[in-house]
């Protein structure tokens, strides 16, 4: 039976971090193992517990910058066991709960984590080691706090003379998998929770965007979205590029949806008008009714229209 207090675990750390950088991985994880139940034995020791956080962060750390989200879990549990259930959250150790669900696919895990601690702990709460930094500017990137709101991807930009006609299985199978949870987003009116999802969803697809017909529809998703969380002007913006896509132009609620964002915008009545009364030539009032857009319907009567 090894004898935990005769282990030195500076030098421990020290060779385990070596084999590490040097590309021995499983000598590396070995060593690392070992310091962690040693450590373990020891945690009532102060340099024990500060070699223990140590080492679950730079662990958590290589694991999700090197692709492997499963394995930094771990890590990243065991972190939180180091630290307690008593002590409060700060955002030290929330950055890995968010990097963990962001680089595992749940977008909207990531989301609800950085939005509470943005929440408690404003714009320094993502300051920091460079690799959490991307996480913090993709939170802000679409949400209400900051400068640049909600960031739409362009849908043409590229060539798309060597694309298939059909997506290749990999992006396929994610979109579905993302698509099914905005449909159950939508149905609870979570629209705040589809904007990330949706965007997700455009940048899995092949560039250009205006070659798929499932770009049309996530633009258009995207667009009502940005609409019912109050942000016009990427609303517009979600469904001009909708336009750019097959079927964009002849999609009834692409253009109602631009018709309301346009209408809530000062001084834009009359390309209000314009895109609501196209709404409407498509096939009439139903969509208006449906998405609960009456004010769009007032307004085309109020001007004599229709």
């Amino acid at each position: 039976m090894m004898d935990c207090g005769d282990v030195d675990l500076k030098a421990l750390d020290a060779e385990a971090r070596t084999a590490l950088r040097g590309g021995n991985v499983d000598r590396g994880l070995e060593l690392f193992e070992r310091l962690w139940q040693v450590a373990w034995e020891r945690r009532s020791e102060e340099d024990a517990r500060f070699y223990l956080q140590a080492e679950c962060r730079s662990l958590a750390e290589y694991f999700l910058t090197h692709g492997r989200p499963s394995d930094a879990r771990v890590w990243v549990e065991r972190y939180h066991q180091v630290l307690g259930t008593d002590r409060p959250m700060s955002p030290q150790s929330a950055i890995y709960d968010i990097a963990l669900a962001y680089e595992s696919g749940d977008l909207e895990e990531a989301y609800e984590r950085a939005k509470g601690i943005y929440d408690m702990y404003g714009p320094d709460a993502f300051n920091g080691k460079s690799w959490s930094k991307k996480y913090g500017d993709w939170f802000l990137d679409f949400s209400g706090y900051g400068s640049l709101h909600v960031q739409i991807p362009a849908a043409d930009l590229g060539s798309d003379s060597e694309l298939p006609d059909e997506l290749p299985d990999e992006p396929y199978d994610q979109i579905v998998v993302l698509w099914d949870r905005i449909e159950e987003l939508f149905d609870e009116k979570s629209y705040a929770k589809v904007i990330p999802l949706a965007i997700e969803g455009l940048n899995l697809l092949p560039q250009p965007l205006s070659h798929w017909e499932l770009a049309t529809q996530l633009y258009i998703l995207l667009g009502e979205s940005c609409y019912r969380e109050g942000y016009l002007r990427e609303a517009e913006r979600a469904v001009r590029e909708a336009f750019k896509c097959p079927g964009g132009l002849e999609n009834q609620m692409a253009w109602c949806v631009l018709g309301m964002a346009l209408k809530d915008q000062e001084g834009r009545e009359a390309q209000a008008l314009d895109a609501l009364m196209s709404a409407y030539m498509i096939d009439g009032a139903d969509i208006f009714e449906g998405l609960g857009f009456d004010s769009g319907l007032d307004l085309l009567r109020n001007k004599g229209l229709i």
